[in-house]
């Protein structure tokens, strides 16, 4: 099955800054149409793999869309300006282009979340009807025990209300504020799971994440009410490096299960 080719569009949030994402469709009638969150620091590549998953995905008969949120990537915005909130905004803004200009009203739209993403895609679904069903990856659940664990001593500093604080990772120097961290309270993942069902949900996670402990995915289960699913990546970290081949498996499966290609 081939897509049609790969298009380019751009959107703005509510606060006027304008967001790029990719636009991909099959050329068949979709299943659903898959909308894409990376992760903290992330971009709608994924590192590329992103990329390859979007091409897999579309000749598998579903529509992609993947979108760089505000402040990184091809998109507009500060990054040190980030907050959950913010980024609901971004994911509700992408939504309506979707609906409105993409594949339309009438083609499921179904949230992939991964990381930071999955959280931010958890927290709009909850208000959000006009999502079908969520897939989230190495997703947080707590958030403050999260980033408090990847921050240390930043977050703290943070938290107590230092102005700003500047961190370095593989991607550079980047800044954080005060209403990051104080944002994720607000997060309540008792809340927004429960207002899920009864569309479904797929929970992912790698046994040996090293960045959101295993447990948080577990306890997120129980919450969840039916229909919901859930899969321990056995040896699998927090970026699925060698098991990525078993993790689409697993999403291929779930949307042939829930969201199937009218056409197959």
């Amino acid at each position: 099955m081939k897509g049609l080719p790969l298009e380019k569009v751009w959107f703005t949030n509510s606060r006027g800054e304008r967001l790029t994402a990719v636009f991909q469709q099959p050329e068949c009638t979709p299943g659903a149409t898959l909308i894409m969150t990376h992760g903290f620091r992330g971009s709608k590549e994924g590192g590329g793999r992103a990329v390859l998953l979007g091409k897999e995905l579309v000749k598998r008969g579903y529509g992609v869309f993947r979108f760089d949120f505000s402040g990184v990537g091809e998109s507009e915005g500060d990054f040190s300006e980030i907050t959950l909130a913010r980024q609901v905004d971004d994911l509700l803004a992408a939504v309506n282009w979707v609906l409105n200009f993409g594949t339309g009203p009438r083609i499921p739209l179904v949230g992939l979340g991964r990381s930071f993403g999955g959280s931010t895609l958890l927290a709009a679904t909850a208000n959000e009807s006009r999502i079908a069903g969520v897939c989230l990856w190495s997703t947080p659940f707590d958030l403050p025990q999260t980033f408090r664990r990847i921050l240390g001593e930043y977050f703290t500093r943070l938290e107590l209300g230092e102005t700003r604080v500047e961190l370095c990772d593989e991607k550079g120097v980047f800044s954080l504020k005060p209403t990051f961290v104080h944002g994720l309270y607000h997060f309540k993942v008792e809340q927004v799971l429960s207002r899920l069902s009864p569309r479904p949900i797929l929970i992912i996670h790698g046994e040996n994440d090293e960045v959101v402990d295993v447990q948080q995915a577990k306890q997120a289960y129980a919450l969840a009410s039916q229909p919901k699913s859930i899969h321990i990546i056995p040896k699998g970290d927090h970026q699925f490096l060698q098991t990525w081949e078993q993790v689409w498996h697993l999403l291929f499966e779930w949307l042939d299960q829930y969201y199937p290609v009218p056409d197959k």
